[in-house]
């Protein structure tokens, strides 16, 4: 009994001491954490500063080399991905940006970047533009394939189990193996499920992003309304 209660003391102590030393220092805390807070913000505020600046002076490079006389193509995709941070971007695609979204130029860049393979550059009413490689319709019906595939990967991580026990049912001995290959062959059949569920997310993610570009921003053109379009100009023209 005496133990419990020693114990108890030694704890209501503990805390006593705990709430003397916090309200002892909590004045000291009070005036410091603001400080704190300022120098910290200021600390982001001159990294933000620093960024923005950067960014600034890579842009104000790129105008002036590439509105160079003589400058050449390949030199401008150099300085474009330069730019963008990224080789996926060239001259063509950052001046198709500046011209649609001058006022969110690197936001742009960084949701073209995802998609780029996914698009291509065509001409258009003498303008570069970007043109989706499927249809409207194509891309709507994508997620649906995205989320069956997504689904799948929970069969097939468990598929070596199911296999397993279907053969114990039925009795086939058909492989026997080891206790050390079951283990490989189940981590192999999980590392596969979990990659196609990763590989199913990332590509719904992309597909939405694209329709968010044709939709939404109008960065990108469908591919059927890129036709559409090609086949009213000659009409235009003759009347």
């Amino acid at each position: 009994m005496s133990n419990h209660i020693s114990l108890f003391e030694f704890l209501l102590n503990s805390g006593e001491y705990l709430l003397d030393i916090i309200l002892k220092y909590l004045p000291l805390i009070i005036f410091i954490y603001p400080i704190l807070s300022w120098v910290d913000s200021r600390k982001r505020f001159t990294h933000n500063a620093k960024f923005y600046s950067d960014r600034a002076v890579s842009v104000k490079r790129y105008e002036e080399e590439c509105s160079r006389d003589g400058v050449k193509d390949h030199e401008k995709s150099a300085f474009a991905q330069a730019l963008a941070g990224t080789d996926k971007l060239g001259y063509r695609d950052i001046d198709i940006i500046k011209f649609k979204f001058p006022d969110r130029f690197f936001v742009m860049i960084g949701k073209i970047k995802k998609i780029r393979n996914k698009i291509t550059i065509e001409e258009l009413n003498d303008k570069d533009v970007f043109v989706s490689r499927k249809t409207l319709k194509t891309l709507k019906f994508r997620p649906i394939w995205y989320f069956f595939m997504y689904f799948s990967s929970v069969p097939i991580i468990t598929s070596n189990s199911l296999l397993i026990l279907l053969f114990k049912k039925f009795e086939w001995n058909i492989i026997l193996v080891d206790a050390t290959t079951y283990s490989f062959i189940q981590w192999g059949v999980l590392l596969l499920g979990i990659g196609v569920a990763i590989s199913a997310a990332l590509k719904f993610i992309n597909n939405d992003a694209l329709l968010s570009l044709i939709k939404g921003d109008k960065m990108v053109i469908s591919q059927d309304e890129f036709q559409r379009v090609l086949t009213q100009e000659p009409e235009l023209l003759e009347n």
